[in-house]
């Protein structure tokens, strides 16, 4: 067992350091994985809608990162992106690459209720310096130990 009353501080402190650097590392690849693909700006993870017959619905969806949107509607809507036809549809699914802007546009002949469900990939510069946080960390905390069991 260790003395920590022994133990040279500059090691106990490093230690401590680079614990906290490896689980800042850890919870951060955690938001990045769980919750990071879900705060899409101005949305959220989605939006609903609704609609009453020969009325029509239209939301603009602003991509920061690569974001991929998805619509599920309760009946069939004639589907405009951009104010280009593109199909009539229940469900519809695509990709509005970074920094784009696209206006979606829906009419119907009777009454539809639905959700758009998005959700944004994971930036590599992000993942990176997480990864980086995480085994810088570990490696610190290894040095550490080995320099404790010297001593």
């Amino acid at each position: 067992m260790l003395d920590v009353k022994r133990l040279p501080l500059k090691i106990v402190a490093l230690l401590a350091i680079f614990t906290l650097l490896a689980l800042s590392g850890l919870a951060y690849i955690l938001f990045l994985q769980f919750l990071f693909p879900t705060l899409v700006p101005s949305h959220g993870s989605g939006e609903g809608f609704a609609l009453g017959p020969g009325y029509s619905y239209q939301i603009p969806w602003h991509a920061d990162g690569r974001l991929h949107l998805a619509f599920q509607a309760s009946a069939t809507v004639k589907l405009y992106i951009d104010d280009e036809y593109v199909r009539d549809c229940t469900n519809y699914e695509f990709i509005i690459e970074s920094g784009d802007t696209v206006l979606v546009q829906m009419t119907s002949d009777s009454a539809v209720s639905g959700m758009f469900t998005a959700w944004q990939e994971i930036p590599f510069e992000k993942q990176l310096l997480a990864l980086s946080l995480l085994s810088i960390g570990i490696a610190g905390m290894a040095m550490s130990i080995i320099s404790l069991r010297k001593k």
